[in-house]
């Protein structure tokens, strides 16, 4: 949390995704939502995230200097609010040669926002480069869902120390992915819908439907955070790699984890219905598991890498993990 003052009060803001309030979360999204359509300028989405999170209301000011000064003291508060937002450099060749701790600092703030004037800094200045936003969240931050009469609850995604939570059935997971991927490609509402049954229950669909656009919007970028999340910050990342040149915006299914229930229910790890049945974790496990099985029994018959990664139609650089 960082402690920011402001007229005379002191406000405790979140500067990490981990620690917004549902509300805070879903009204985040739907201002990044308007900046990814082009309505919002990034200042804009970070005075107004830090507007509501302060629980700040715009008062009528008929002074219009008092208007500025507001805006411009709102407006500079804001700019310590990075965390939803990295830069992109387009010469990522450039930007890897610089040093680590000034990568660190420039994956957040400008060149041109920097007093300092290092060799590094003025190079990084000339390079193209914009703002994106920058969301690998380790938690579900809409547990449940109020409704007029009942509440309804989603599933667990929570990394605390080296243990990641995330109860989903391997089925659900599965359904979850592949409807997400068909949202992607189709933007076709029915499919929101129906990855929100899937995250939350399976309730039945009416019961969805009630559920308010935003919500359902946040529950999207959730889940499609917490994918980010497996494949840049977990041992389940492999299950990933199978084409690098992909956008990280885009989580999808790209592996067929639909596929790989059937393959491991061929290797003799159990009927379809009781793998779908199994945690999620459980089933990622085994899937490389199965991999690695695979990987290990062709370097035994001494195969190279390289001819492990063409029989097994996975990529050189999850051949060279799973052989570890």
């Amino acid at each position: 949390m960082l402690e920011i003052a402001f007229n005379n009060h002191a406000y405790r803001i979140p500067d990490r995704w981990e620690e917004l309030t549902p509300q805070q979360f879903i009204h985040l999204v739907g201002l990044l939502r308007g900046f990814t359509r082009g309505e919002l300028s990034t200042e804009t989405v970070r005075a107004l995230f830090f507007l509501d999170a302060a629980g700040l209301k715009l008062k009528r000011i008929h002074n219009q200097e008092q208007v500025d000064r507001f805006a411009e003291n709102v407006y500079r508060i804001a700019d310590q609010l990075n965390f939803m937002f990295r830069i992109e450099y387009e010469n990522k060749k450039a930007f890897s040669a610089f040093s680590e701790g000034t990568r660190k600092v420039l994956y957040r703030i400008l060149p041109e926002e920097l007093a300092d004037d290092s060799a590094e800094i003025r190079a990084a200045r000339k390079l193209k480069k914009h703002r994106v936003i920058d969301a690998v969240v380790g938690k579900n931050l809409i547990p449940e869902v109020p409704l007029r009469r009942n509440t309804i609850r989603g599933y667990t995604f929570d990394q605390t120390g080296n243990l990641l939570q995330f109860d989903l059935t391997a089925g659900d997971f599965i359904d979850a992915c592949t409807v997400y991927d068909q949202f992607s490609e189709t933007g076709d509402p029915v499919y929101l819908d129906l990855i929100t049954a899937a995250l939350y229950g399976n309730p039945p669909i009416e019961t969805i439907r009630k559920i308010d656009p935003d919500t359902k919007a946040a529950i999207l970028f959730n889940f499609q955070s917490n994918l980010l999340f497996l494949q840049e910050n977990t041992d389940y990342a492999v299950l990933w790699w199978t084409q690098p040149e992909k956008s990280k915006k885009k989580a999808t299914n790209r592996l067929g984890f639909s596929d790989s229930l059937y393959t491991i229910a061929k290797a003799g790890y159990g009927d379809l219905q009781g793998l779908k049945e199994l945690p999620v974790i459980d089933f990622l496990n085994l899937l490389i598991k199965e991999l690695r099985d695979a990987v290990l029994a062709l370097k035994e018959s001494k195969k190279n890498n390289a001819e492990i990664a063409e029989a097994t139609h996975l990529t050189l650089a999850q051949v060279n993990f799973l052989a570890q």
